[in-house]
């Protein structure tokens, strides 16, 4: 039982951990989400087509279309930036320190 809620609270909020604390007999087990959104967040994938629009969200099927919009958006660690292969985008990356990844969490940027 006491699996089955950790795996039921696992699969809801993968992106939090689970502390598991076993109690007497005569008290319930307590299962404690500690949520450490600071420090875990999903990674954010983004992508670009040259048909695209920059007032799109930027997903798959709704992809941006140039390099300013890139520009003028916040990496965060684990994010990965995908652009159309066989296309070319005109302008230069900017990234800053702001738009730093981590050992764990690269920012990746590909095609």
């Amino acid at each position: 039982m006491i699996l089955m809620i950790a795996t039921l609270l696992r699969n809801i909020f993968y992106a939090m951990l689970l502390t598991v604390t076993g109690l007497t007999s005569c008290q319930h087990t307590l299962i404690q989400a500690t949520d450490n959104i600071d420090n875990i967040k999903k990674n954010r994938a983004f992508y670009f087509n040259t048909s695209g629009n920059d007032a799109n969200d930027g997903s798959k099927h709704k992809p941006w279309k140039t390099i300013t919009k890139l520009n003028n958006t916040k990496l965060l660690p684990g994010d990965t930036v995908y652009f159309e292969g066989g296309q070319s985008f005109s302008g230069s990356i900017l990234l800053t320190a702001e738009d730093a990844g981590t050992m764990d969490k690269p920012i990746i940027i590909t095609y």
